[in-house]
């Protein structure tokens, strides 16, 4: 069994092969809209952090994280539906997820992040390029 991380509430929990790594407690929201965003903001980091993806990693433990009020896991299941990753490299899997980060922002209003700032930002160690 691969990595992979659970969400419970705003409890994360990061197990390695079976085995619990590590758990954390993110700030306690005040209002729903607090909430759904503090839940985007980790599922955001868990995705751009990850080194592989599979379809059975974003399926059974990513799409969970997704905020549900909002339609955001609604507008995922479309987007990867429209849009479905290569798998064929971390650095293509990477570039897929900058690119479902951004088509969100746009939905949303907010600015779109160049790949190579997404790349300072999330994962300085890779060396990527638009054309993935």
């Amino acid at each position: 069994m691969a990595a992979y991380t659970r969400m419970s509430g705003l409890i994360v929990t990061h197990f390695v092969k079976g085995q619990l790594r590590r758990q954390e407690r993110v700030l306690e929201p005040d209002t729903q809209a607090d909430y759904t965003a503090a839940k985007g903001r980790l599922a955001w980091e868990v995705l751009h952090k990850r080194q592989r993806l599979t379809m059975e990693w974003l399926q059974d433990s990513w799409q969970p994280m997704i905020p549900k009020l909002c339609g955001c896991d609604d507008s995922f299941e479309a987007y990867l539906r429209d849009n479905p990753p290569s798998f064929a490299s971390e650095e293509s899997d990477f570039v897929w997820g900058w690119r479902l980060h951004n088509h969100v922002n746009e939905k949303l209003d907010r600015p779109i992040l160049s790949l190579q700032d997404a790349v300072q930002l999330w994962r300085p160690d890779l060396v990527v390029s638009e054309e993935m």
